[in-house]
């Protein structure tokens, strides 16, 4: 029975159309346009997307796109020793458009008001890698902008409020230490606040 139990996941997850559909149902969750070559499904609860790119679904122009990205979900306790959901997003040979910042922004402004299906998840993900940045539709520009090096994040979100982190280096600078920035929700206070650190 199990060995028919895996065979027939296998097939599942191998049949014709299964990679778009994959593709469709995240670009509903992201609500932009994405594109894959490949699913690799290693464990439950962890999952290997080949080669996907995000795409603004009007101009379809590349916002980010990654070789290999590797999500895997776990539970972890937060400061109060309650178990959690936990999102994890591993990218490697991944690049973003500069340029849309932006965009990336207002997606974390509605992660942080808990205006999306994420909310009550701690979503943590890193690069591998550098980071390329690219500018417009050319993923191969030269000159600008730099790359980024150790990137690293995460997004946390509870009753109180929410907190976004990223840090990084830049990866033709000698850096002893990450640029970091960080944006907390305080929903405690009427109206809610918003603190910057960088």
């Amino acid at each position: 029975v199990p060995t028919a139990i895996v065979l027939a996941l296998a097939v599942w997850q191998n049949r014709p159309g299964y990679v778009p559909a994959e593709a469709d149902r995240l670009g509903r969750l992201l609500g932009r346009k994405v594109t894959l070559e490949g699913v690799e499904h290693l464990r439950p609860n962890a999952t290997v997307y080949h080669k996907l790119t995000i795409s603004d679904p009007e101009s379809g122009k590349p916002l980010f796109y990654c070789g290999r990205l590797q999500v895997s979900s776990r539970h972890v306790e937060d400061q109060a020793g309650q178990g959690k959901p936990c999102l994890l997003l591993i990218a490697s040979r991944a690049g973003a458009d500069a340029g849309e910042l932006p965009q990336f922004r207002r997606f974390v402004d509605r992660l942080l008001s808990g205006g999306t299906a994420w909310s009550g998840i701690e979503l943590r993900f890193a690069v591998t890698g550098e980071l390329e940045l690219f500018a417009g539709t050319d993923l191969a520009t030269h000159g600008s902008p730099p790359a980024l090096a150790h990137v690293g994040g995460r997004i946390v979100t509870n009753a109180e409020g929410a907190l976004a982190e990223v840090w990084f280096r830049q990866a033709d600078l000698e850096m002893p230490d990450p640029v970091r920035i960080s944006v907390q929700r305080q929903r405690q206070t009427d109206p809610p606040e918003t603190h910057l650190r960088l």
